[in-house]
């Protein structure tokens, strides 16, 4: 079989600071490969590279401009860059023709050999798998590409060509270039009216495509990557430990971390004078041992520097990364509360001091009477208004906005008040301290103007009482709130991963959860039944940190689960967790052909599917298969049942009796366990074709033989279902796998299907 040659040009020119690097961007002589692909042939006046096509003539161009399609693409390599993407720039000349404005949809390649294209050759016919057409249409595989935006530019009267440089807000090539993985970022130029196309690398006139990356750097993966938090994630627990993917060459890792920028950026490890360097570690983990307490909500900058082995020692320093801490209190959600009073005026419910009516984006209040609570005009004091929420808090703080009635009318806010809370709503608990609620303004813009400590006390509910207001005499007698807000520190884990209600979940999956403020243990409940969870009849195991597993469990099924916080020390020693939910995925992959390539046996990355699966190529008269093409590609990738790729594979009976494809399940990830998971059976998807021979289609694990019932002339995906407990073979040692033909006529016959998505089953209930 022959070999993919892949042709990769590429030279990159980096500027640096003495910190960080300025720009990364690859030079308009060496982008790598591009062209146009056309159906009409690559020729033209700028060899194959030509932004016109066959013809050279403009008129000619233009009069076949709406049956000719046409599309560009760049490819650069970027496997040597490493860094922020966040400002990733896309400057290209796009060479419309005059008179309006045209458009050009810029799509990214996603990772694959798709990747591995040739100037020299590519056409539409052999774009591999991303494109195919007839002449005047193209027909693109969305499942190997991501649209990165649409490109408009300016109409008659504009320069020609029209030079574009994108922003990340038009073409938001961040997480396009930080997923890529095998360093070849492919762009793909397509005019959305045949009309728009984009300036080759060749060309002696336009700018060509390039690609600037202003805070990478170049390096052979010398770069700490992948910090972990996330760059610019929010809420991260306080107790973290940082992580990163460490530079290739890497033996020590310099960290600094701080809550100024400029401190982090600046500091070196011996010019450090706000003491944001950590030290020089062996791990790509901090810290090594123990765990990084930081302040509650704080913004914190941090990079990494990773230094070279000795003798040189050499120092590639990091980006700036970011991350903000948990708050130490959270409000309790509106939806998650419900308000009720002893009175209330129509349309000035008490629901109005919880669900933000009224409220700006700075938390300042209108003096709108609807977007307040007042009490029934007639009734005397006390009057109360309660809060009842879904479940027990640990309560911080309530956030009072007294009644703030236009100019005199915010004499009905409370003034003589008592705050009480309560675990049942039957046995309540005073407030000390809080006898009195301060005057609104009655102007708009009115601030929260009280605030009461309830320290870190257990409620379901909350009761404001109150006996007087702030009117005169037996002026105003009604009593009113404009808005509270309740704050409680998480005592109760949250976060749950996998999430609640999650689907296609690993059946090996570890639990994991935000654990409750203080939590000293963890008591997980864990089943199928959920009552059983909800009810606390569960088993209950109980663990000394966040996480649980990984786990065993069986495809296709919903499972419920719980965690209750523990710590003996708090007034509360038990927080009860909700219950939380998450279904398992229904199958197992056995081998779905996505993995195979055609790089060279011997070569990093090669995996070849026919030295894997074996079959008949070199002993024909005993065995007439071949698995994949004889020619590169080898793997189909336009039929396909799922993803990008299928595996083809003749037969050939005439001479042979039977043609058979066999694969080692050891050297597949499922290997040759089949229990795991207690799935029911083995699926695999077939294609055929009317040409083909109907010989007699087969399964075989360990030797046991299910045949095909469906027909190898049909060219359309049939299903090929096995009942794995009909084999009678020992389902925790499936050594191999094979797929076979067995000749059914004297003379035998011929023909070719493609197999897909091998898969053990579980169907869900």
């Amino acid at each position: 079989m022959l070999n993919k040659t892949i042709y990769i040009l590429v030279t990159v020119l980096l500027v640096t600071t003495a910190v960080q690097a300025e720009v990364v961007r690859t030079t308009a002589d060496g982008n790598g490969a591009d062209t146009y692909l056309s159906n009409d042939g690559q020729g033209g006046d700028f060899g194959p590279d030509s932004i016109h096509g066959a013809d050279t003539s403009l008129r000619a161009f233009r009069q076949l401009a709406d049956t000719r399609s046409k599309t560009g693409y760049i490819r650069f390599d970027v496997g040597d860059l490493a860094g922020d993407m966040t400002v990733a720039t896309l400057t290209f000349d796009a060479t419309f023709l005059k008179g309006s404005a045209k458009t050009v949809d810029v799509y990214g390649l996603i990772d694959g050999d798709d990747d591995f294209w040739d100037e020299s050759t590519l056409t539409y016919n052999t774009a591999p798998g991303v494109l195919a057409a007839t002449l005047g249409n193209y027909t693109l595989d969305t499942s190997k590409v991501t649209l990165l935006g649409t490109i408009t530019t300016p109409g008659a009267g504009e320069p020609y060509p029209v030079s574009f440089s994108s922003n990340p807000a038009e073409l938001p090539l961040e997480s396009f270039l930080e997923a890529d993985t095998n360093g070849l970022v492919t762009f793909l130029f397509i005019g959305t009216d045949n009309e728009g196309e984009v300036a080759s690398k060749e060309h002696e006139t336009f700018n060509a495509p390039t690609l600037t990356l202003p805070y990478a750097v170049i390096g052979p993966k010398t770069e700490a990557t992948k910090p972990n938090p996330d760059n610019g994630a929010e809420d991260v627990v306080r107790d973290v430990i940082l992580g990163w993917t460490p530079g290739e060459f890497a033996d020590k890792h310099d960290v600094y971390i701080g809550s100024n920028f400029n401190d982090v950026y600046a500091a070196t490890p011996i010019d450090d004078p706000n003491g944001v360097y950590l030290g020089g570690f062996d791990s790509s983990f901090y810290p090594e041992s123990g765990i990084l307490r930081l302040e509650f909500g704080q913004t914190y900058y941090w990079r990494v520097d990773e230094v070279n082995s000795p003798p040189d020692s050499f120092v590639y320093p990091g980006s700036i990364w970011s991350f903000t801490t948990e708050s130490f209190a959270y409000p309790i959600p509106a939806e998650m509360i419900i308000a009720t009073a002893k009175s209330s005026e129509p349309g000035q419910g008490p629901e109005n001091t919880i669900n933000g009516s009224g409220l700006d984006a700075n938390d300042l209040h209108s003096i709108q009477s609807t977007d307040m609570w007042l009490s029934a005009m007639g009734d005397s004091a006390p009057i109360w208004i309660k809060y009842e929420f879904d479940k027990p808090y640990q309560l911080y703080q309530m956030l009072v906005w007294n009644y703030n009635g236009e100019s005199i009318l915010s004499m009905y806010g409370l003034k003589d008040v008592a705050v009480e809370y309560s675990t049942d709503g039957d046995n309540w608990t005073k407030i000390e301290g809080v006898s009195e609620f301060p005057q609104a303004t009655g102007a708009e813009g009115n601030a929260s103007n009280i605030t009461v400590e309830f320290g870190a006390v257990a409620a379901k509910y909350v009761r404001i009482t109150a006996n007087s207001n702030w009117g005169i005499g037996d002026l105003f007698k009604q009593y009113g709130l404009s808005e509270v807000r309740f704050m409680y520190i998480p005592a109760s884990a949250r976060k749950p991963s996998p999430e609640s209600g999650a689907t296609d979940v690993a059946i090996n999956t570890l639990l994991n959860w935000r654990a409750g403020r203080e939590a000293a243990e963890h008591n997980v409940y864990f089943s199928k039944d959920q009552q059983a969870v909800i009810d606390g009849n569960a088993p209950v195991i109980t663990v000394d940190q966040p996480s649980y597993g990984p786990l065993s469990l069986e495809l296709g099924n919903t499972y419920y689960w719980r965690v209750d916080e523990v710590n003996s020390n708090q007034a509360n020693p038990v927080w009860q967790g909700g219950t939380w939910s998450f279904s398992t995925t229904e199958y197992l992959v056995v081998d779905n052909f996505e993995s195979y390539n055609d790089i060279e046996q011997g070569q990093e990355g090669s995996n070849l599917i026919y030295m894997k699966w074996s079959d008949g190529y070199n002993n024909p008269s005993t065995n007439g298969s071949t698995i994949g093409y004889l020619t590169v590609p080898s793997i189909e990738t336009g039929t396909v049942h799922g993803g990008r790729q299928s595996a083809p594979i003749s037969y050939d009976n005439t001479t042979a009796s039977s043609s058979e494809v066999t694969v080692n399940t050891n050297e597949l990830e499922i290997g040759s366990d089949w229990t795991v998971g207690a799935p029911e059976s083995l699926v695999l998807w077939v294609y055929g074709d009317p040409n083909n021979s109907p010989e007699q289609m087969y399964v075989k694990l360990n030797n046991s033989r299910v045949n095909f019932e469906g027909d190898l002339t049909q060219a359309q995906w049939q299903e090929f279902s096995v009942d794995l407990a009909s084999l009678g073979i020992s389902l925790s040692n499936v050594t191999t796998l094979t797929i076979g033909f067995e000749r059914t006529g004297a003379n035998g016959g011929e023909g070719m299907v493609f197999v897909d998505d091998i898969w053990l089953y579980k169907p869900l209930d």
